[in-house]
Parts: structure tokens; sequence; C-alpha cells
């Protein structure tokens, strides 16, 4: 039995009966009593457990809440279904499989394996890359050099031999994208990883260093793949099941929800453009309405009306 196996169990007792003995422990993963001390100590020292010895009770106890550890069973259940979901999509074969999962579900108890046996993650769709492009993106991460690509964005307009320093990959929305700073605009832009035609390592680009700050604001500060940091407050307006449904949900790190005394609810979230958050808003069918600024409404009712003259085509 593993260390995370004897730590979550650790954890898990106390929470569920208030505390355990090392002679428990022991006896529970057949381990010596002072292998088990060793987990006690690498909890308080290495994850910052509460946890001490109770004299009178003969037993390690969590003295306060402990943050980390507060429904980790079940946050483990996800994070495996999620995690073989993949390897089920991604087969990386039959035996690695396997390995892969007992090490994933190793940290759950008995219980929360047979839980797991009876959970589902299905993802609604799984974008998965050309390996050649894929393999020339972390041949520059790795080397810390420059692409050449030729490439098509969203509107079909092509652009050749696109000189990009490959930063981060992102996988959004089961879709891959580059984040990279680019030569031709010169400044940070992502890139769609299957819009890529062509690509080549260019060895002979001076690759620039981007501050943390700057990295961070890009990548965190926008609502969706649409990333900057120059970002509008987009505030929406939910009604009827749609209320119900975003507010337990997370636009954004940033998102402010107001829930108003008729039952609707005002999501708001920063975002650099607004085809996203419209595409979002339309597929709640009309339980959903922009209130601001001024343009994301304008762009909304546009896309609206062009949809509503379709119709009559």
């Amino acid at each position: 039995m593993s260390q995370t196996e004897r730590i979550n169990y650790i954890g898990r007792t106390c929470v569920e009966r208030g505390g355990v003995s090392l002679r428990e422990i022991a006896e529970e993963f057949g381990v010596t009593e002072r292998t088990a001390g060793r987990d006690i100590e690498y909890m308080r020292n290495r994850m910052d457990a509460p946890i001490e010895f109770n004299r009178k009770n003969h037993r390690y106890e969590l003295v306060k809440p402990w943050g980390d550890y507060t429904n980790i069973e079940e946050r483990m259940i996800i994070l495996s279904a999620y995690m073989n979901s993949l390897l089920d999509t991604i087969p990386l074969g039959s035996t690695m499989n396997s390995d892969l999962k007992n090490t994933i579900s190793q940290g759950l108890s008995l219980k929360g394996r047979r839980v797991l046996e009876n959970v589902e993650y299905r993802a609604q769709s799984i974008d998965l890359p050309d390996y050649s492009i894929f393999k020339q993106v972390t041949e520059a991460i790795s080397r810390n050099c420059a692409l050449r690509i030729s490439y098509s964005n969203i509107k079909d307009e092509h652009s050749e031999d696109r000189i990009i320093e490959p930063l981060r990959l992102i996988n959004y929305s089961s879709t891959w994208y580059i984040v990279a700073y680019d030569h031709k605009s010169k400044e940070l832009r992502s890139f769609h990883l299957s819009r890529i035609q062509r690509i080549e390592l260019e060895k002979k680009i001076d690759i620039r260093s981007i501050p943390a700050n700057d990295m961070n604001a890009f990548l965190h500060n926008s609502f969706g793949i649409f990333l900057g940091k120059e970002n509008q407050l987009c505030t929406i307006r939910f009604s009827g099941i749609a209320a119900k449904v975003v507010s337990t949900q997370i636009w954004h790190r940033d998102q402010k929800m107001v829930k108003n005394e008729d039952g609707t609810i005002d999501l708001t979230v920063p975002a650099r453009n607004f085809d996203e958050l419209i595409n979002r808003v339309l597929s709640f069918r009309g339980d959903g309405k922009p209130l601001s600024p001024e343009r994301f409404v304008l762009e909304y009712n546009e896309v609206v009306n062009k949809m509503y003259a379709s119709l009559g085509k």
C-alpha cells in the first residue's frame, strides 16, 4: 500500500471517527508504527495538516478543520473518473492504461473505488491533435525556440511563414491552443492548433522573455480562449431554468453574481472578445440576455436578428 493511501486513510478516519492511532494505521496497512508515525509527520510538515496527538485518547486528531482535506474522497472520485475517461479516449496500450488507472485510484478507500466503478465522465467532444504538429510545438517549448507556421484563422484568413514563440499549450473546451508571442502582431496571441497547416522549428530568432505578471494577466484575465489584458466587464441577466443552472457555475475566477428579488441572476465576467459569450448566452434559448456594455448588447442583437432572418429564407 502506498503512502498516498495511508495519508488519505489517516485524514478520512480523523474526520469520520474523530481520530486514529498509530496501531490502527499499522494494522490496516501491514506497516510498522514507526512508518505510520512518519506519515503523520509528513502530513504535518509537508501538507500543513493540523493534526496533533491527544494523550487522553491516545490517538492523533485534527485540532481544527483542514481545508485541503475537505471532501477529499469526493474530489478524488471526480478526478479519477475524469482521468479514466481520458485514458479510454487516448489509449496508451492495455497494460499501461490498466497500470495508470490503478495508480490514479490508489488514494481512494475501498468504498471510494466501488463508487468509482459506477461513475462515468462524459466529455461532449475531445480534440485529438495532429501529433506531428503537437510534437513540434512541445519541441520548441522544451528547447526555447520559435516556430514558423502557416495558419488560417477563424475567418479563414491565411498567413504564410508566420513566426511565433510558443509559451503555453492550453486545452480549452476540449480544443488545443498555443499561447505564443506573435511576431506579426507583436503581441501575445492564442492559436488554434488544428488550424496550423505547416510548422517547423525556427532557431535563428532570439526568444524574448515575457514577464510572469504579463503572462498571468493574459492567461487569466479574460473569459474564454480569446485571451488578453484589455477587457470589458460584460453583464448578462439569466431567468427561468437558466438562472438555476448558472447559479452553480463558475464562468471566470473573477466573476460577480447578483441574485435579484425576482429570481433572476446577473452574472458579470471580464471579456476581451464577445463571440464566445454570445454563443454561451444563445445556448440558454432566450433565458439569457446581455445587459452591458452597449457594444456587447448590439453584437448579440445582430447575431439574433441574423438567425431570425435566416429562418425566413
